[in-house]
């Protein structure tokens, strides 16, 4: 895309399409209503990882993780170039399904570059009572806290809805930037060659 103008976001979130192996028994596979696959398509950490947002030199991210695989959650920030700071959850009302009837959510947030200049404001706490929608939407009072914590310009990753203001892509919602698949070098990929 040579002469575009890609916009250096402040603030991403992401819920990506997580692929976990849920409900993997004979019995469940078919069954499961936790089970992601069932509502859209998912893709391994890999593509996930591969899909770098184009962020600032000091940003802010707030990524959705599974509960049982934030450690894909704080893999994929650091791969983005974030370092995690603090981990958010969403209370849901009621009980969930599965086993564990999971009722909760996390959302990990994280800093790219210095926290001096690069701040986040108060979030009146680490945990929320916001209410449920359908599978996987997030609520608006999640969204309402980002406005009011984190800096713009500000970019939704795997979106379902456009949000005024914001600039996104998603299965659900047609993209309002194009995508520009990257990938950030580690350091130590870095050494490869040299």
């Amino acid at each position: 895309m040579r002469g575009a103008t890609v916009t250096e976001y402040r603030t991403v979130v992401a819920d990506p399409p997580w692929s976990p192996a849920l409900g993997s028994s004979w019995r469940t596979a078919r069954t499961d209503k936790a089970r992601p696959q069932k509502h859209y398509a998912t893709l391994s950490v890999e593509e996930i990882v591969g899909l770098c947002p184009p962020a600032a030199k000091q940003a802010h991210l707030w990524l959705w993780c599974l509960n049982q695989h934030v450690d894909w959650g704080v893999r994929v920030a650091r791969e983005w170039g974030f370092e995690p700071v603090q981990m958010l959850t969403w209370c849901k009302p009621g009980l969930g399904v599965g086993r564990f009837q999971c009722n909760t959510e996390q959302v990990l947030v994280a800093r790219k570059g210095s926290r001096h200049g690069n701040p986040f404001g108060a979030t009146g706490g680490t945990w929320f009572n916001w209410p449920r929608g359908r599978h996987s939407a997030k609520p608006n009072e999640f969204y309402d806290l980002v406005e009011r914590v984190s800096p713009g310009p500000r970019l939704e990753m795997y979106a379902r809805t456009a949000r005024p203001g914001w600039d996104h892509f998603g299965n659900e919602a047609p993209a309002s930037i194009p995508l520009i698949p990257t990938r950030v070098t580690s350091p130590a990929e870095s050494q490869v060659g040299s």
